[in-house]
């Protein structure tokens, strides 16, 4: 497979996305298109073999990534016909620590700030609420990945 087959999966998603950081050779996180986001939850993977991994920590699915995208699961994969022709599945594998630890690190500052607020008798909105909420439940999902 030549290095611009191995990228046309991975840059077809990347330009796709917003907010886009890169976290390491073939890492990157992003705003999923799934959900309003606000700070990255999409870690965003190419394996070796140059099939693309997807994983939102607020929980959103592929399939739900990939629609707002206008993309599907072939997607994914790389265009080698050599790899289909011969059956290869890809080897799932679990995200880097790094990687998610990276993803999270804003969901940890929005506990942060929520918990100043208040530890100093301010009361939380509603809104406020369900975001703290939220953070607490990606931080959680994303020490669950870590440890599995």
């Amino acid at each position: 497979m030549t290095q611009k087959e191995n990228e046309m999966s991975l840059e077809l998603i990347l330009e796709k996305l917003d907010g886009v950081q890169k976290k390491g050779s073939g890492q990157y996180v992003a705003l999923c298109p799934a959900h309003n986001d606000k700070h990255p939850s999409l870690a965003i993977v190419e394996k070796d073999s140059g099939i693309v991994l997807l994983h939102c920590f607020a929980g959103c699915g592929a399939c739900e990534i990939l629609a707002q995208l206008g993309l599907n699961f072939t997607d994914l994969y790389p265009q080698n016909a050599h790899a289909k022709a011969h059956g290869y599945r890809p080897v799932k594998r679990p995200f880097n620590a790094h990687l998610i630890l990276a993803a999270l690190a804003g969901e940890a500052l929005t506990i942060g700030q929520f918990s100043r607020l208040m530890a100093s008798g301010t009361p939380l909105s509603d809104e406020q609420h369900a975001r703290l909420v939220l953070a607490s439940q990606r931080f959680f999902s994303g020490l669950d990945l870590i440890n599995a």
